[in-house]
C-alpha cells in the first residue's frame, strides 16, 4: 500500500473492502484486513462487501464472516447479464429498474450507507449508446451529445 492510498483510507469515514467468496480472495481479503488492524482502521470503518454472490456458492455469507472475523455488511449478486447490458447501453446502473438484482442491491446499499429510510427513485435516463444517430455524411456517431 502506498502513501496515497495510506492517506485515502486515513481520509475516509468507511472503508468499503470487497471481495468474492473464493478461497483465494478470501486470503487476500484476509491479508488486507490484518494489515488495516495494523494501520489502526477501527471495525467500525470497515464494511465488507462480498461480490457476484449467489445462492449455490460454496462458501456461505456465515461461513464468510468467520473465516475473515469480521460480519458480512452487504452481498452483491452475481448478476453479469445486467451489468453487461448496463455497460453496452451506456446507462448507469443506478438508473436501470429496481427490478434487476443488481440495481435494486446497489439502490439497497446505497440508501443503507447514506442512511435514507427510502432511497429516492432515479429518473429515467432517455439516452445511452442506441439512442445516438450517426452523422448521414459520415456514417459515424457523434464524439459529444
Amino acid at each position: 500500500m502506498d502513501e496515497n492510498v495510506a492517506a485515502a483510507l486515513d481520509a475516509s469515514h468507511l472503508i468499503f473492502l470487497i471481495a468474492q467468496g473464493s478461497l483465494p480472495a478470501l486470503r487476500n481479503a484476509q491479508r488486507i484486513l490484518q494489515a488495516f488492524e495494523g494501520l489502526g482502521y477501527s471495525e467500525k470503518r470497515v464494511r465488507l462487501l462480498v461480490n457476484r454472490y449467489g445462492r449455490d456458492e460454496t462458501i456461505s455469507l456465515k461461513e464468510i464472516g468467520k473465516f475473515l472475523e469480521v460480519s458480512v455488511f452487504w452481498a452483491l449478486p452475481n448478476d453479469f447479464n445486467a451489468l453487461r447490458q448496463s455497460l453496452e447501453l451506456g446507462e448507469p446502473l443506478a438508473q436501470q429498474p429496481l427490478s434487476i438484482p443488481l440495481a435494486k442491491t446497489f439502490d439497497e446499499l446505497s440508501a443503507e450507507v447514506l442512511g435514507m429510510s427510502h432511497p429516492p427513485q432515479p429518473k429515467p435516463f432517455r439516452g445511452g449508446f442506441l439512442a445516438l444517430e450517426k452523422d448521414p455524411a459520415t456514417g459515424s456517431l457523434p464524439l459529444t451529445t
